[in-house]
């Protein structure tokens, strides 16, 4: 099933692994932190809705219009009340809900960056979190090319040169790159 668990734990334990951890669980402490930070900073709706201001329904003399008065006149009640208290669900319950569904159209090929953006109403703590995460490079390999371009630039020979001609000798670099001709 899925690697990581309470049953790999014992077993690294049983080889003699004192630190062994439960990876599952240490992950979704890692996850509920995140939550509860994302969910404390999450932006609240305008508080120009006055809840308490009380619309009744007009009485009609008509039994039938009398009726869907009384229907409407509940139904707005209703509302009213739901929006005057806080209806968010908690944090929790948006991971217990995330953890128990099983999205549809989900594979491997599936762009999670947009998967993410257009299920932002379903989730909206989990979608910040992972739009902050999932942007991010996953790999160093750039970062490390950009270094050592760097290298090669910012020799002990150049070492007096400005900040500014300095960037532009980077930019320059990775602008000719493609369109210099090895002879």
């Amino acid at each position: 099933m899925m690697w990581g668990g309470d049953e790999e734990k014992r077993a690294e334990q049983a080889r003699g692994n004192k630190d062994a951890k439960n990876w599952q669980d240490e992950a979704q402490k890692v996850v509920e932190t995140a939550m509860r930070l994302y969910w404390n900073s999450r932006p609240t709706a305008p508080q120009s809705l006055n809840v308490h201001e009380s619309n009744p329904a007009p009485i009609n003399n008509n039994d039938s219009d009398s009726d869907s008065n009384d229907i409407m006149a509940e139904y707005e009640r209703h509302r009213r009340t739901l929006i005057s208290q806080d209806i968010d669900e908690d944090w929790n319950s948006e991971l217990r809900r995330y953890l128990k569904d099983m999205p549809n159209g989900v594979d491997v090929n599936t762009d999670l960056v947009d998967w993410w953006s257009n299920n932002a109403k379903l989730y909206p703590t989990l979608s910040r979190i992972a739009l902050d995460v999932l942007p991010s490079q996953a790999s160093s390999v750039p970062c490390e090319r950009a270094f050592s371009s760097a290298k090669l630039t910012g020799s002990d020979r150049r070492s007096r040169m400005k900040a500014e001609i300095f960037e532009i000798l980077q930019i320059l670099k990775a602008k000719w790159r493609g369109n210099l001709i090895n002879l």
